[in-house]
């Protein structure tokens, strides 16, 4: 019989945020769109799906919500790299 372990080292033995607070802001600089000075405060609450949904309504981002989350993930990963 297999054994599975999951472990979630994110908080643990690496701490993702500050990466995070980088790149929400980043993704929006990166596609030239102006966003308010405190974006970062009022979206990191909302989780991935969550900024993604705020990023799409309140942006003139051009990416579905799931490519969204797929640029910011990617983002974060190559800031953690």
């Amino acid at each position: 019989m297999t054994q599975v372990y999951i472990f979630d080292v994110d908080g643990t033995l690496i701490d993702s945020m500050g990466e995070w607070g980088r790149a929400l802001p980043q993704f929006l600089k990166e596609r030239g769109i102006s966003y308010p000075s405190d974006i970062v405060k009022r979206v990191i609450a909302l989780g991935l799906p969550g900024v993604a949904k705020y990023y799409k309504e309140n942006f003139p981002v051009k990416e579905s919500e799931e490519e969204i989350q797929g640029n910011l993930t990617e983002i974060t990963a190559n800031l953690l790299a």
